[in-house]
């Protein structure tokens, strides 16, 4: 019985050291998750950011087309009138 005794505290005892030997796993693993969502957040603000300035740079360039028409027309009209008032 004595035996038994002796092997169990010897059992706890090797039971606790591996514990404590597993606490600073435990808190790196909590950290690395901690960044991991950090970093996803960071990933979603970052996206949602791309996407606002992909639309962005979209709408610009449709308003520089949109320009560059009505330059065009405006050449037109101008070429238009000069040749007119040289007739």
């Amino acid at each position: 019985m004595l035996e038994l005794r002796s092997e169990m505290e010897a059992l706890r005892a090797h039971i606790e050291e591996r514990q404590e030997a597993l606490r600073p796993a435990e808190a790196e693993a909590a950290d690395l998750r901690t960044d991991r969502d950090a970093t996803r957040v960071e990933l979603d603000r970052a996206a949602d950011t791309v996407a606002r300035l992909t639309t962005e740079v979209e709408t610009a360039r449709r308003e520089l087309e949109d320009a560059r028409g009505l330059v065009r027309v405006a050449d037109a009209q101008l070429a238009r009138r000069t040749s007119t008032s040289r007739s």
